[in-house]
Order: C-alpha cells, then structure tokens, then sequence
C-alpha cells in the first residue's frame, strides 16, 4: 500500500475581505496563486501530478463551475491533471485532504485545503452571470467550457 504524503504547502494571500487588494481578482487566480507555489517549492515535475482536489467553502459565481479545475489551468498545469472540488462549508479543506489521502492513495494529487479561501467574496454577489473566467479560456482554449 501507498503512503500519502504532504511534499508540499502554500496559502493565499491575505488581505481585507471586499476592500483589499485582492478583491478584484477571481477566485481560481487567486488559488492559482497557491497552487502553483506548492508546485514550485515541491520540486516535482508537474507533468507527474494526475489530480487537483480543492477545497472551497460556498462555491457559486465563478467558484461555482468547478473550481478545482479552473484552478489547476490557472496554476499552469497541464491538460492531464483532473481538478475536483470538496464543498462542506468550514470543513472543505479537511475534507479535501481526506480525499487527497483517501483510498486512491497511489495517485499524485496536488491537494488545495485551503477551506474557505476558495470561497472569493468579491465576484458573486457582483456579478451573478459571471460563471468561468475569461483568463481560463486563453490559458488553455481548447477545453471545454460552459
């Protein structure tokens, strides 16, 4: 049996909810963000990585279209690696460790629990309509998108 193991960590950027610096930056770039400073400072080569599991507390708006894949092509990885989100409110991030760890222990995931972090305060309530970012598309503009 596989063993799963943290290689890796970063967190957000913090800042004030609504009036600080990051309030108009979408939720997937602002978890790209930490995505890919795990991915830098692990060493490992990113083609290696299958799936991206992430945790956000309410996903809606733009966090809401599955933010974990949005994320993972925000972050630079490649096509190849899966994104999933886990959404139990204050426990998203616990539960998407879990996940991380769970019974398919012999994947290689890039594991996001950061819990409400990918919960972005900003866009929702501003812009109901808004349902993927336009950075994703020309990230990688022969995927599939809503």
């Amino acid at each position: 049996m596989r063993e799963a193991v943290i290689v890796s960590t970063a967190r957000t950027p913090l800042a004030k909810s609504h009036r600080g610096e990051f309030n108009a930056t979408p939720g997937p770039q602002l978890a790209a963000f930490s995505v890919k400073a795990a991915v830098e400072r692990s060493g490992i080569d990113p083609e290696l990585i299958e799936d991206l599991v992430m945790g956000c507390g309410y996903p809606e708006g733009i966090t809401g279209k599955n933010i974990g894949r949005q994320t993972a092509l925000r972050a630079g990885l490649p096509l190849s690696v899966a994104g999933m989100v886990a959404s139990r409110f204050c426990a998203s991030g616990l539960q998407s460790v879990a996940i991380a760890g769970g019974p398919h222990r012999g994947r290689r995931r890039a594991c996001d629990g950061r819990g409400r972090g990918g919960k972005h305060l900003g866009h929702p309530r501003r812009q109901p309509g808004r349902l993927s970012t336009p950075g994703c598309r020309s990230t990688s503009p022969t995927s599939t998108w809503p």
